[in-house]
């Protein structure tokens, strides 16, 4: 196999249940749009006040998942996309922009 190609999944069963996400302390800056402590968050999603601490001041954790970013997500009211890097998702839409999509489906 080339060095440049990737192995098929069926070699690395395991590799599906590795994201690597960075959160980028917007897990910070959601909760403060949402008005929940940390402390809160952590009542809302059964995640370790600890481990929460971690995701918000570090930003390359590697022990956030796909599912933290979900359940984080859910109990903040936002996409899960909302928590990670402007960099990791270069379409995601301005508060205006959401506003905006928001009165037009509103108005169909």
């Amino acid at each position: 196999m080339a060095s440049n190609t990737l192995a098929p999944a069926a070699k690395f069963p395991h590799a599906m249940n590795v994201v690597a996400l960075r959160p980028d302390n917007r897990i910070r800056a959601m909760r403060d749009r949402a008005g929940v402590t940390i402390e809160q968050l952590a009542n809302r999603t059964g995640i370790q006040l600890k481990l929460l601490h971690r995701f918000e001041n570090e930003p390359d954790f590697p022990g956030f998942k796909f599912s933290h970013a979900r359940t984080i997500a859910a109990a903040l009211d936002c996409a899960a996309s909302d928590l990670m890097a402007d960099s990791d998702v270069p379409y995601r839409l301005s508060d205006f922009e959401r506003q905006l999509l928001h009165r037009c489906r509103a108005s169909k």
